[in-house]
């Protein structure tokens, strides 16, 4: 009799068992709160050199029905490590000193790992690997088996970790074994995402030092006339802001003003002289309007009047 089955032989569908499983990744890079600098907190934390955790590695699949894989890239559903499993990670985590590759203290084999139906109440079907019968289990899923994979318990975990921080009032509810092991499983995920890693102040310090060593080698060469700041370098990919060198730009903001700059209005600037163009006239309000109409009017008669008083003289 089989105790434990494949993590392909649940679905929410039955008619899922007729079409091939799906690969699904579990850890992806900038998906929830995966980033660069994060990656590298979770390589220190896990005993592995800098940038030596792959992404793309068969470790870091389940394979699952399609159904299912939506709802878990969406933290709707998850697999978690057993209690007995969760209780050995943890001892590996409470050490007291840098830990080992989690790749050797946990080997690259086949682990069992429990479902979690999160936010979903529909039915859940689960086929019998060996007999190919398919059995129906109802919201709330007593009686689930356990589940298999040659996925590492350190990916599932930390995949699981948002589907199991939203729903785990639901499932204290609901299963006895919920409390205890929810409350675990999350405090050993946020101890491998808060824990401070040397290695990356280090290199926070060696690019500052980079960054200072350009900035008073700009200093040095420059001249007396204005010149515009120097380009930053391509930040790290792990940075989200932009570096800004407050002392250079200050300097070079007090190397561009002109003695009188700016004391006088816009206004009273001279007009440019250019040839050929004619000065066009500013804006006039309606009341300077009407005055100068009226002023051409009785410039225009006067003329008339001069003129036909020449014609009368001849």
């Amino acid at each position: 009799m089989v105790s434990s089955y494949p993590c392909d032989s649940i679905s929410t569908s039955h008619d899922s068992f007729d079409s091939e499983s799906v690969s699904t990744q579990l850890l992806e890079l900038y998906s929830q709160v995966l980033d660069p600098r994060m990656l590298a907190t979770l390589e220190y934390n896990w005993g592995v050199p800098r940038g030596t955790i792959d992404l793309d590695a068969f470790h870091n699949y389940l394979q699952m029905r399609a159904d299912l894989s939506s709802l878990l890239k969406f933290g709707r559903v998850a697999f978690m490590p057993t209690p007995e499993t969760l209780q050995v990670m943890k001892e590996y985590n409470c050490k007291g000193q840098k830990p080992g590759p989690y790749t050797d203290s946990f080997p690259l084999h086949s682990y069992e790992y429990m479902f979690v139906a999160g936010s979903i109440e529909k039915p859940l079907y689960v086929r019998n690997p060996e007999t190919g019968q398919v059995q129906r289990f109802e919201h709330p899923y007593h009686g689930l088996p356990t589940f298999t994979s040659f996925a590492h318990p350190f990916h599932v975990l930390l995949q699981s970790t948002h589907c199991i921080d939203c729903y785990s009032e639901k499932m204290t509810v609901q299963y006895p074994w919920a409390a205890s092991t929810s409350s675990a499983l999350l405090e050993l995920s946020f101890s491998w995402m808060t824990e401070p890693a040397p290695e990356l102040f280090s290199y926070e310090s060696e690019g500052e030092e980079e960054e200072e060593e350009q900035a008073s080698s700009d200093e040095s060469t420059l001249d007396s006339s204005p010149v515009t700041p120097p380009r930053s370098k391509t930040p790290p990919e792990r940075e989200c802001c932009s570096y800004v060198d407050n002392k250079w730009i200050a300097k070079w903001v007090d190397q561009t003003r002109v003695a009188g700059y700016g004391k006088e209005s816009v206004h009273n600037s001279p007009d440019p002289q250019l040839k050929g163009y004619r000065k066009e006239p500013s804006f006039l309000s309606e009341q300077k309007l009407a005055s100068l109409v009226l002023a051409y009017s009785k410039e225009q008669s006067l003329l008339s009047g001069d003129e036909m008083s020449g014609l009368s003289i001849s």
